[in-house]
C-alpha cells in the first residue's frame, strides 16, 4: 500500500467521503498535510527546526517538507506524529478539515487576504521634501 492510499485510507476513517481527497489536486494534498503539520507543531509547542534531528533529514528538505513543495512519506509522518505526541490520523484530521473552510465552505468562511499596496503609496500627511533655499 503506498503511502498516498494510506493517507487516503487514514483521511476517510474520518472525513467520510474519499471522493474529497480524490478531487483534490497532489499539490493541493500536500498543501494541506503540510499546513496540518505546522499547526500540530505549534499547539505542541515544537519548531520545525526540531523535525532535522527527528526525521534524519536536512533542513532544506524539511522546509520542502512544510511548505508542501514535496510531500511527506507515511514514515515521517508517523515519527512527526510520535514526536508532537499524537498519531498520524490526528494530522490526517487535522489536514481534511482545511478542506471545510475556504470558498466552498456553506458559512462563506474564507481565509483572509492581504490588503493590494500601491508600491508607490505614501503614508496620509506625508510631503515632498523641500530644498532649504
Amino acid at each position: 500500500m503506498g503511502h498516498r492510499s494510506y493517507l487516503r485510507s487514514l483521511s476517510t476513517m474520518f472525513v467520510g467521503r474519499p471522493a474529497t481527497l480524490d478531487q483534490m489536486g497532489d499539490q493541493t494534498f500536500q498543501s494541506a498535510v503540510a499546513g496540518a503539520v505546522r499547526a500540530e507543531l505549534a499547539r505542541a509547542d515544537k519548531k520545525a527546526s526540531e523535525l532535522v534531528d527527528v526525521l534524519g533529514l536536512s533542513r532544506p528538505t524539511i522546509y520542502g517538507r512544510m511548505t508542501g513543495a514535496y510531500p511527506f512519506t507515511t514514515a515521517e509522518l508517523e515519527k512527526v506524529a510520535a514526536f508532537i505526541g499524537i498519531t498520524a490520523q490526528d494530522i490526517m484530521l487535522s489536514a481534511s478539515l482545511s478542506e471545510h473552510f475556504g470558498s466552498g465552505h456553506p458559512l462563506g468562511i474564507v481565509a483572509p487576504s492581504a490588503p493590494s499596496l500601491d508600491a508607490w503609496s505614501q503614508p496620509r500627511g506625508s510631503f515632498r521634501r523641500r530644498r532649504p533655499s
